[in-house]
């Protein structure tokens, strides 16, 4: 019994220790959202012709997993899209 213990300590003497998060960037969490939208709305077109490019690329050398996974979140992304585009006006 002991010695299992004291093989124990010796792995958590060895192992890495856990980093600390970071302190938040802003005070006001309304303040960190508005700011998270921003970069959000900055870099999401980047961020599409990236998936576009890895899952539906001609010269893509991607595996197919990662092509998978690439569409998968472009349908995630178009999914959350979706939800504040208004419907096509009803011609008649």
């Amino acid at each position: 019994m002991r010695e299992a213990s004291a093989v124990v300590k010796e792995a958590d003497e060895d192992s890495e220790s856990v980093p600390e998060p970071p302190d938040p960037d802003v005070a006001d969490a309304n303040i960190g959202t508005e700011t998270a939208q921003s970069k959000a709305a900055r870099y999401l077109p980047s961020a599409v012709d990236l998936f576009a490019a890895v899952a539906f690329g001609r010269g893509s050398k991607a595996k197919l997993h990662s092509r998978v996974q690439a569409a998968t979140q472009l349908v995630k992304i178009a999914g959350g899209l979706a939800e504040g585009v208004p419907d096509a006006p009803d011609e008649g």
